[in-house]
């Protein structure tokens, strides 16, 4: 009686680990599944390290366009300097090509009220025939 006892509860043990070997996950299931997530993880890294440099890179494009952004306005302030300092010049240029144009318009008017030449030719001519009368 006690071996027959001993043999159920043995026979009892043998089927619940049976039970809970059967009740495990494959081996080859998991050896699988652990070196996908190795694969997983490993382009994950190979993601994250390039967003790094791809930041990175980001960042110092930044820092150029800061710098070159710094250089224009430094540049834009020295030209309208110098525009500043030459204005006292250009209206000084300004007025004498005013002066030149009122002159050219002056020396245009007395031309215009001369006498054509030929009048001016027949005029001496008349001037000289009235010397010789005289």
């Amino acid at each position: 009686e006690r071996v027959g006892a001993e043999a159920a509860e043995a026979e009892a043990a043998l089927a619940a680990a049976e039970a809970a070997v059967a009740a495990l996950p494959d081996l080859a299931a998991l050896r699988a599944a652990a070196e996908a997530a190795g694969g997983a993880e490993a382009a994950a890294l190979a993601r994250e390290a390039a967003a790094r440099e791809a930041r990175a890179a980001a960042e110092a494009a930044l820092a150029a366009a800061r710098d070159g952004a710094a250089q224009l306005a430094a540049a834009a302030a020295e030209a309208e300097s110098r525009l500043g300092a030459l204005e006292p010049e250009r209206e000084r240029l300004a007025a004498e090509a005013r002066q030149a144009a009122e002159a050219a318009a002056a020396a245009e008017a007395a031309l215009a009220a001369l006498p054509a030449p030929e009048a001016a030719e027949a005029a001496r001519a008349g001037a000289a025939a009235a010397e010789a009368r005289a």
